[in-house]
């Protein structure tokens, strides 16, 4: 009788791809697992933090009566496309909750996913400064905070 076959992650981790010996690099690079802490938040409350904060932000995208979104960061007049972006980040917050909650993916794992996301935003916005074609009321310094909480919090 034949056993089941064995997984991916199973075969993965019995064959390394690299050998690396015991050196203080090999040490530092499986170090970086994740689950660091900056005072009382740990990866759970970043996370939670992270929800509540993409929740509120799209809650004003939805319903840009309230705050004027467009006029707040872009000095431009109301447009359509908050609504758009207010939709696209209730898909984000619903994503992260079904993951946390439902599929249980670890806080870690989420931050490290948060981090991405947050990076490809300041990577953009930097991008957008630099080459003068866009203007935002939103300095980087609002944003990459943020960036490296989650980052410090999902990799150290």
């Amino acid at each position: 009788m034949v056993g089941p076959a064995p997984s991916l992650m199973s075969v993965a981790t019995r064959m390394p791809l690299v050998q690396v010996g015991e050196s203080k690099l090999s040490s530092s690079l499986l170090a970086l697992r994740g689950g660091g802490a900056v005072g009382p938040l740990d990866a759970n409350v970043v996370v939670i933090l992270n929800m509540v904060m993409t929740g509120l932000y799209a809650m004003e995208m939805l319903f840009p009566s309230l705050t004027h979104p467009s006029a707040k960061y872009f000095g431009a007049p109301a447009s359509p496309w908050t609504k758009w972006f207010g939709l696209a980040l209730v898909w984000v917050f619903g994503l992260t909750w079904t993951c946390k909650y439902k599929f249980g993916v670890s806080d870690v794992d989420l931050l490290k996913w948060c981090t991405l996301q947050c990076l490809s935003s300041v990577a953009l916005q930097a991008y957008e400064v630099y080459t003068k074609s866009f203007k935002t009321k939103q300095p980087l310094y609002v944003l990459s905070p943020l960036l490296l909480l989650t980052a410090y919090v999902a990799f150290s």
